[in-house]
């Protein structure tokens, strides 16, 4: 569809919803010009440097590995819409190595300092779950986490300004065919769920559009 054949279109959507009247006819005009309401971020870093700092801090279940495969991934997630600049994983992991028992007992804010950056993005996977009823050839997953902004020099939480423990963000994968290979399964499930938390998360941070939004009536 050409540029001018979709603002003629725009144009006969909307006259013909203005002579039904009332306000909800303008929505659906606008909806059908411009899509689905685009989503402002709930936070803005601006260009200060900001580490990414995932882990699983108080979960007695073994979700470590995720939330590690989640520390590697985000901060790409975060460059690829130019919603941060995140510092290399690479300097987090060096001051980690350096000396694990130090680091240990650091606080969020002293391994920001630590790592150059500015601020924070905290974020604490709480629960990974992988359901496969009754052995059958399906399986979905699901991964929950608290996420926090906090500055490195004040050590305060800079969003949200009402949870200091984190906003609480999930995600759940679609039902998915199991491979032959159990072992297999399980990687690829964790990977995308991995991979739709990051995009998740990355999504408070930039202004983005839904693909599908229920158009005024």
């Amino acid at each position: 569809m050409t540029g001018l054949l979709r603002t003629c279109l725009a144009a006969a959507v909307f006259a013909t919803l203005m002579a039904a009247g009332g306000c909800n006819a303008v929505g659906a005009a606008a909806y059908a010009a411009h899509g689905p309401t685009k989503i402002k971020p709930q936070y803005v870093f601006g260009k200060q440097p900001v580490l990414v700092l995932a882990e699983s801090w108080g979960n007695a279940g073994d979700v470590s590995a995720d939330a590690a495969q989640l520390g590697d991934l985000l901060p790409k997630t975060l460059t690829d819409h130019e919603a941060a600049k995140p510092i290399d994983p690479q300097k987090l992991e060096r001051l980690r190595d350096q000396n694990p028992d130090k680091y240990a007992r650091m606080t969020i804010d002293g391994i920001g300092r630590a790592t150059g950056a500015k601020q924070v993005l905290y974020i604490n996977v709480r629960n990974v779950q992988v359901d496969a009823p009754g052995g059958g050839q399906t399986m979905r997953g699901q991964i929950v986490a608290l996420v926090r902004v906090v500055d490195s020099n004040s050590a305060e939480t800079l969003w949200p300004p009402d949870a200091q423990a984190g906003a609480l963000v999930q995600t759940q994968t679609p039902w998915m065919q199991r491979a032959d290979n159990p072992a297999t399964a399980q990687r690829q499930m964790h990977r995308q769920m991995v991979e739709q938390m990051a995009d998740e998360i990355a999504k408070l941070f930039y202004e983005w559009q839904p693909e599908h939004e229920t158009p005024p009536q």
